[in-house]
């Protein structure tokens, strides 16, 4: 099997650690205790862990830099392990999808988020998979980029652990059958 690097998009230091936008990193913390990944190694800005799911090698990945420069360490390590962009699979917030759904994608454009547009920018290609994580749209009147370093509320909260645990198991289905049986499992 294929090794996959699996990132996780969002912004280091405390003061992100439990805020919407950060929710590829806690997806892919779920990913590390759910099958034994420690993520425990440096590289090119990013800390990351390797492991095993479902029989295929997996790099566990969580960029160090803030969100809009993720592209760079996901090139970097991405050279470094020998992988191309068809091993990728980069998980993170969506304003666009409801909280606690996931959306699953082969490709597409960045939709306004500054990580992705960084990854596209660095990998000079839109063709990576991508599973969203959904956050909802900030109420009238408050800015989107305050919105997603803001906390989650308590009901949206309950909704996100839900999702988390669902992106756990699509990566495992994308895995073991691919990412047309997961979009149709997961995107609904």
């Amino acid at each position: 099997m294929p090794g996959y690097l699996i990132v996780g998009l969002g912004n280091p230091g405390s003061e992100y650690e439990d805020t919407r936008h950060n929710a590829g990193f806690m997806a892919v913390d779920k990913i590390s205790a759910a099958f034994g990944v420690k993520i425990n190694e440096k590289g090119p800005g990013c800390v990351y862990g390797k492991g095993a799911v479902k029989g295929a090698e997996v790099t566990l990945v969580k960029p160090v830099t803030f969100m809009n420069r993720s592209g760079g360490p996901v090139k970097a390590l991405l050279a470094d392990l020998g992988l191309d962009v068809s091993s990728l699979v980069v998980i993170y917030d969506d304003c666009d999808t409801e909280p606690g759904s996931l959306r699953i994608r082969k490709k597409g454009g960045s939709g306004g988020h500054n990580g992705v547009a960084s990854l596209i920018e660095k990998l000079c290609t839109e063709e990576f998979l991508r599973i969203k994580v959904g956050v909802g749209r900030p109420p009238v009147g408050v800015d989107t980029a305050d919105y997603v370093l803001s906390s989650f509320d308590k009901a949206d909260r309950v909704l996100i652990d839900e999702a988390l645990g669902r992106a756990v198991q699509a990566v495992e289905v994308l895995i073991e059958d691919g990412a047309d049986k997961a979009m149709n499992l997961f995107n609904r």
